[in-house]
């Protein structure tokens, strides 16, 4: 089990995982693994705070997993935003 500190388990975001705002799926042209973030699906007033920020440390820690460092040895990841459909309601402000 990792030592950070903020490690999540995936029973402290189900509900995240499940609005399906954030996959990963291939690798790119160089061989780093691929996070798509659709920003539609982050609707601010349903969502808890620390439950989010757990959610991204988690989907962060898939991501590296899936890393192989014989073919990416700085260990980089990608990771597209799709801003199609974002609107108020799914837009963090300060």
């Amino acid at each position: 089990m990792p030592t950070r500190a903020l490690y999540a388990p995936q029973s402290e975001v189900k509900d995240e995982i499940a609005s399906g705002k954030v996959f990963i799926q291939g690798v790119d042209k160089a061989e780093r693994p691929c996070m798509y973030v659709v920003a539609a699906k982050h609707l601010t007033a349903e969502r808890d705070v620390e439950q989010c920020k757990r959610f991204i440390c988690y989907s962060l820690d898939r991501a590296i997993e899936q890393i192989d460092p014989q073919k990416n040895p700085m260990g980089s990841i990608t990771i597209i935003f799709d801003l199609r459909g974002r609107r108020p309601v799914t837009t963090m402000y300060p």
